[in-house]
């Protein structure tokens, strides 16, 4: 039985190794062979000094802070399907951020995303923390997605419009278990995301522009004295963005990066924004302010500003103030002045930042 196994297997491995691969060259060889396979690895590592006068329980800690080191594996598996993992370590425990695979030949402008994903809501929910414009969320974020964003277990269908100008469709069947606006507990798909984006160029002026709707089931389990009850309410949230950027040269360029979200959590309404200009003066220099504010039961906002120095393409170094007016101690609002002084730097082969 054993020897009839290992010539069954024989054939097998000869069979395939005998049919035609598509993309095959005519030498013979594959582009897409695995003999030769070395995937694009990329290792992040994000650190920080802050000072405040005063603290808080959800905020990075005053001090020297490690944030996060982030661990990015992808690849083309094969002419149908590339492969893309974000592994994030920070505070002694580990982080699957990203873990997708996706479609690269459905046709009709078509493509499947399959695994656990930065939802495309919105502009900035799906961009890694190294990409952001300052150091933290907008406080909008913040408040609607907790600090994780909206990352999600699910699929999504992407489609491109033949068109001559940009415009993109997609739909996202998520699990739905954020747990500042979900909180999913029986693994079932309970969100739906759907959004449509646009971008094309005006002269000198590259216009971005996007709406996004997530809505989907809210399960929460209070502790009534003995009992627990599961209590389902429904959360809905609408968000438009736009990003302007006006290409002064090759190098520098003027940005403004705006967005508004505004939506109900259990059956309470929730609603804000944020607006950055982002001035690239010179080839490594940028500088930038932020406006961001919030509004659920009262109005709260924060002011940012940060300059920021590039040596390299792999590093960056960034300072940032910030006025802060949405914490509250003894149920009143205090003021909060923080300074942030960052450093990311990053090693191999990485996929290119958002435009």
């Amino acid at each position: 039985m054993k020897k009839f196994c290992k010539l069954l297997w024989y054939i097998i491995l000869f069979s395939l190794c005998s049919n035609h691969i598509p993309g095959q060259t005519e030498s013979g060889a594959s582009p897409f062979s695995q003999a030769k396979f070395v995937p694009d690895i990329s290792l992040i590592l994000d650190f920080s000094y802050v000072t405040r006068d005063d603290d808080y329980q959800d905020a990075i800690p005053r001090g020297f802070n490690l944030n996060y080191i982030e661990l990015a594996i992808g690849a083309t598996v094969d002419p149908f399907f590339d492969l893309f993992t974000v592994f994030q370590f920070s505070a002694g425990k580990l982080e699957i951020e990203e873990a997708y695979v996706k479609t690269r030949s459905l046709p009709l402008g078509l493509q499947l995303k399959l695994g656990q994903f930065l939802s495309s809501f919105g502009r900035l929910n799906s961009q890694h923390d190294h990409c952001w414009n300052f150091s933290d969320q907008p406080l909008v974020y913040r408040d609607f997605f907790g600090e994780s964003n909206l990352d999600e277990k699910g699929v999504q269908l992407n489609w491109v419009a033949p068109l001559d100008v940009f415009l993109q469709a997609g739909l996202e069947i998520l699990a739905g278990e954020n747990k500042t606006s979900f909180g999913n507990i029986d693994g079932d798909p309970h969100l739906l995301v759907s959004f449509l984006k646009t971008s094309f160029d005006t002269g000198p002026v590259v216009v971005l522009a996007g709406v996004s709707y997530a809505g989907g089931t809210r399960e929460k389990q209070p502790d009534d004295g003995e009992e627990i009850t599961t209590m389902k309410t429904t959360s809905r949230i609408f968000g438009c963005d736009l990003t302007l950027k006006y290409l002064i040269d090759s190098y520098r360029y003027l940005s403004l990066q705006t967005e508004y979200l505004s939506g109900k959590i259990d059956d309470e309404s929730h609603f804000g924004g944020y607006a950055d200009l982002i001035w690239r003066y010179a080839r490594r220099w940028r500088v930038g302010v932020r406006y961001d504010w919030f509004y659920f039961q009262d109005f709260s906002y924060e002011l940012s500003a940060m300059l920021e120095f590039s040596p390299s393409e792999f590093s960056r170094i960034r300072l940032q103030y910030a006025h802060d007016r949405s914490r509250e101690l003894n149920a009143n609002r205090i003021q909060v002045h923080e300074i942030v002084l960052q450093i990311n730097l990053s090693i191999g082969a990485h996929g290119a930042h958002p435009f």
